[in-house]
């Protein structure tokens, strides 16, 4: 599929490059930053450049 703009597909790992900081995950279509608790145990399909983008894509914050 496509990627979304201002975003990266994850490769798998916990690690997003620092470029684009905010996690974004599938499956509950949320995004962890890096003040989430869930930030380290999230495991991105994308990593976007900001919150922006992550909600452009649809994603809605992490509330932890």
């Amino acid at each position: 599929g496509d990627v979304p703009p201002g975003a990266v597909r994850g490769d798998g790992g916990r690690d997003c490059p620092p470029v684009y900081p905010i996690k974004g995950n599938e499956q509950s279509m949320l995004y962890p930053t890096t003040a989430s608790r869930s930030y380290s145990r999230t495991i991105p399909e994308y990593c976007f450049t900001t919150t922006s983008a992550a909600e452009a894509a649809g994603y809605s914050p992490a509330h932890d």
